[in-house]
């Protein structure tokens, strides 16, 4: 219920701003736009998400650069900064939130399990928060998921309206 009412949130920000919004996720593989498109008329500010839970299709279907990739990993701030930002870019947005993590129970890239970065990219700017969550690994995505939306309505909240 709480995600539901924050995805309405999110499109009530975007409606009053006449933004649009993506998404682009791994760990969650969809999770944040599924939520998003529960909402009844969101169409009207859901460009769409792109789910690239390969490390090849951060690079191929959201910008991210193969330096990052290779150096500090697909689960890191910088790779969750540069899939909110060059999904935005390549969609069109004026907002988009990303989600990188590890969630368990694989040990993936020497990440604990329940690490996540959650990137908001908000009218040019970006932001990267780390979490640790813990539970199992459909907790941990789902925890994941409300979280994203919560950043996203704050960031959002939180510029300037043009």
């Amino acid at each position: 219920m709480e995600k539901d009412l924050v995805a309405e949130q999110i499109k009530e920000e975007l409606l009053k701003r006449k933004w649009s919004v993506c998404t682009c996720e791994s760990m969650t593989a969809g999770m944040v736009a599924s939520a998003l498109g529960d909402i009844p008329g969101i169409s009207e500010v859901l460009a769409g998400g792109l789910v690239t839970y390969m490390t090849k299709e951060k690079h191929i279907l959201a910008g991210v650069r193969e330096e990052i990739l290779n150096t500090v990993g697909a689960v890191s701030e910088e790779c969750a900064a540069a899939m909110a930002s060059g999904a935005a870019e390549r969609m069109g947005c004026e907002a988009c939130v990303s989600v990188t993590g590890n969630a368990g129970p694989t040990g993936m890239e020497n990440k604990e399990d329940g690490l996540v970065y959650i990137g908001t990219y908000v009218s040019g700017k970006t932001a990267v928060r780390e979490y640790h969550f813990s539970g199992s690994r459909q907790e941990t995505r789902e925890a994941a998921c409300l979280q994203a939306l919560k950043d996203l309505l704050n960031d959002i909240r939180n510029e300037k309206r043009p």
